[in-house]
């Protein structure tokens, strides 16, 4: 680029022409090129010959001012073999009055006065970046810049008298990108622990640094382009800091992105950038293939036992995730699993040769809280083993298929069976819910050695130490005090619940003979013929209805008793369960029963007996047929019943009877209406004349004898209004059976009588 600065406007060389200058703004100064010094110009100065005329304009005049740029100015420094190009420009120049010979005097030296400002300013370049001081400055460019600025315009007014703005800034700027983006390009590169090239496409920007951009604009004679640093730098950082497994795995995740942006950061300063950002995908070369991250491998190892026809099943479960992805690649493993399963068939063949049914159980099943020695000790050497290809062992479970292993875990048993009690031929069922477990299996070895069923085992110690135990307890006891205690008992031993005593005596005996840990049990009475007979008789209300029809010949008709009755249970006696357990009648056949042998029993009585009128007769009554009643349900079948209540019906005569009182009762109150009405009529006659009498004070005798008949007719009128109830009897035997008297108000609360077999509440059979 040439130099372009123009200072015409400001000092301009005249010819031959006159040039009028404008008064106060220009001034036309003449300069012997003989000495450089301005002249007067005189008539023999005009026709001298050696003298130049120059016309200069001040700041007087504000469009008086020149401007333009130097041709590029380039910095460059020899030790770096480098080189910074500046572009100075000047963005305004003027002359101060007073200072237009001094501006011509400086400037008549070469061609115009343009040129020789143009050579005075790379002059005072120089002077601010003398020889060997040009590295200086290029690496201090930014701050350097606005002293060279400031040194330009101090040298112009000291030598020109020209008030100069000059303008330093970098050498093609517009040429120089913000950022350059590399790629996508495939780049081969080697690993720090694996040498053989990977075939990566890479794409990255190259951003100008905030700070050491200048750097980007310096020409470096043996650099690099951009573009190449990069791809070298990010070559040596693979071969350097960059692992098999971290290529493979781990080359999209920040963490590894992050120092390699920073390290290629720092070695694009030279050039004045920076990695802004930096993608990474599959190349279309060579590249080798990891070995998977994790794997997970089943493998069922048949232990063949002498002895035993079927062999045992070990499982192992093996899961290793990748430790060394190049150790692996040595290694020439082509097939991870079957390498596993093989080794695992060699460990567990030697680990287990010899081993018995019973050793392999106990030895395999861990302790509480320890591990197993021997699944440790296969696991250590499956490590041992796998670390050499690469891989690390996260876990390994190695498990029999030994049933008997369940047992070291809480289990459940449910079962029942019939057992017989204490007297022959009386049978229970009970229904057994077992929970429990087997800590140590050390206490069930002689089980296992022999090939037994422990959770059978466990079933028949159950079962055995029960029907030991029933053997010795009364059906009446067992029923009557299964969940509850009889606290009555005269034997201390046998008020105890039957049903905690089976519990104690199972828990004891499984803690000592399989050292197990019952967690819960329960025991429960199953349901026998005896029971479900009992659930259905028992707490259920019945009606009763017994006809009377007695021999008496003064009973003119029937007469119906009704009730209802319970039953409430078993006489807790021997011959009472024998009745009722060979009973083989229902609730309707006893209820016939019952009504049978009262019909039977009370027709002998006289029928007037069963009349009651009021609660005397009533009790009496209702315990001639309750005691009828129990005593034959004892007897009879074993049972316990309760008469819940008991009503007659009302007879056919007593219903004539009282309609018979009641034609009498209203003839009665026909006539006695009649009556009443003459009466009051005479009395209101006899009221009206005493009030004409009481007006004359001389018949007193006579009102007072008015006064009298009407005293005499309102007693015989109240006489006849008074309610009156007679006493009838329908018979000479019901004369002492009175009708009670309605309580009085205080006593309304007490006139039910209650009737109640115990204080207590009888025990019930529970399934």
């Amino acid at each position: 680029m040439k130099n372009t600065i123009n200072l015409d406007k400001v000092v301009r060389k005249l010819g031959v022409e006159a040039a009028t200058p404008v008064a106060g703004e220009q001034v036309v100064v003449t300069v012997d090129r003989g000495t450089g010094e301005a002249v007067r110009k005189t008539l023999g100065v005009r026709f001298g010959g050696n003298y130049t005329d120059y016309l200069v304009t001040n700041d007087r005049n504000p469009a008086a001012s020149g401007s333009g740029k130097l041709s590029p100015y380039y910095v460059r420094d020899a030790q770096k073999e480098r080189t910074l190009a500046l572009d100075i420009g000047v963005a305004a120049c003027s002359c101060p009055e007073g200072s237009e010979a001094k501006a011509a005097e400086s400037l008549h030296w070469g061609g115009s006065p343009a040129q020789t400002f143009a050579a005075l300013m790379e002059r005072w370049v120089l002077e601010f970046i003398p020889p060997g001081d040009e590295g200086r400055f290029i690496d201090t460019y930014d701050a350097a810049r606005a002293p060279l600025e400031s040194h330009l315009a101090r040298r112009a007014l000291a030598q020109t008298g020209l008030v100069l703005l000059p303008r330093v800034s970098l050498s093609g700027e517009a040429a120089v990108p913000r950022e350059i983006v590399v790629g996508p390009v495939e780049v081969g590169v080697r690993l720090q622990d694996y040498k053989e090239q990977q075939s990566l496409t890479v794409e990255a920007g190259l951003r100008l640094d905030e700070q050491d951009y200048v750097r980007a604009y310096v020409f470096q004679e043996r650099q690099e382009s951009p573009e190449e640093l990069f791809k070298r730098h990010l070559r040596e950082y693979f071969e350097q800091r960059v692992t098999f497994e971290q290529f493979s795995r781990e080359l999209q995740y920040p963490h590894l992105k992050q120092p390699m942006l920073q390290a290629l950061g720092a070695a694009l300063l030279q050039v004045g950038r920076r990695v802004s950002f930096i993608n990474f995908s599959p190349g279309g070369g060579k590249t080798t293939k990891p070995p998977r991250e994790f794997v997970a491998v089943t493998y069922p190892y048949n232990h063949n036992i002498p002895g035993r026809a079927q062999p045992v099943v070990i499982h192992n479960t093996v899961q290793l995730y990748c430790d060394n992805s190049v150790a692996f690649l040595a290694s020439g493993v082509d097939d991870l699993e079957a390498w596993v399963k093989g080794t695992l068939n060699v460990i567990l063949k030697r680990h287990l040769i010899g081993k018995t049914y019973a050793d392999l159980l106990l030895r395999f099943a861990p302790l509480e809280n320890v591990k197993s020695e021997l699944v440790e000790s296969i696991k250590r050497e499956l490590s041992a083993r796998a670390a050499g290809v690469g891989y690390k062992v996260d876990h390994l479970v190695s498990v029999p298929h030994l049933k008997e292993l369940d047992l070291v875990n809480p289990f459940d048993l449910s079962f029942d069976d019939t057992f017989e009690t204490k007297l022959d031929k009386f049978e229970v069922q009970l229904k057994f819910d077992l929970r429990l477990r087997i800590p140590n299996l050390q206490t069930v070895k002689t089980y296992l050695n022999r090939d037994e069923d422990v959770k059978e085992e466990i079933k028949a110690a159950v079962l055995s130490e029960t029907r030991r135990l029933l053997r010795t307890i009364h059906p009446e006891r067992f029923y009557l005090h299964f969940n509850h205690p009889d606290d009555e008992a005269k034997d201390p031993s046998e008020r105890q619940a039957v049903k905690w005593l089976i519990d104690e005596e199972i828990r004891k005996g499984l803690t000592l003979k399989f050292g197990a840990e019952p967690l819960g049990l329960t025991t429960r009475v199953g349901r026998t013929d005896l029971t479900d007979r009992y659930n259905e008789l028992c707490f259920v209300i019945r009606e009763l209805h017994v006809s009377i029809e007695p021999h008496d010949p003064q009973g003119t008709e029937s007469l119906t008793l009704t009730g209802n009755f319970e039953v409430r249970g078993v006489y807790p006696d021997s011959n009472g369960w024998q009745r009722f357990s060979s009973m083989r009648l229902d609730l309707d056949g006893l209820q016939t029963q019952l009504q049978n042998h009262l019909k039977s029993e009370l027709k002998t009585y006289y029928q007037s007996g069963f009349m009651f009128q009021n609660q005397i007769a009533r009790r009496q009554v209702f315990k001639v047929v309750e005691s009828y009643a129990t005593q034959y349900m004892r007897r009879e079948f074993g049972l316990m019943v309760h008469l819940t209540n008991l009503d007659r019906n009302t007879t056919e005569a007593e219903r004539s009877h009282r309609g018979l009182l009641g034609d009498i009762e209203k003839r009665k109150l026909n006539d006695a209406r009649e009556q009443g009405e003459d009466l009051m009529n005479k009395i209101k006659a006899l009221k009206k004349r005493r009030s004409l009498l009481l007006l004359s004070p001389d018949d007193k005798e006579e009102v007072e004898e008015l006064n009298n008949s009407i005293r005499i007719l309102e007693e015989e009128l109240d006489s006849i209004t008074s309610p009156r109830f007679g006493r009838h009897h329908l018979a000479a035997a019901l004369e002492s059976q009175l009708p009670d008297d309605l309580p009085r108000e205080g006593e309304a609360n007490h006139v039910s009588v209650q009737y109640e077999l115990d204080a207590e509440a009888k025990p019930q059979l529970t399934e």
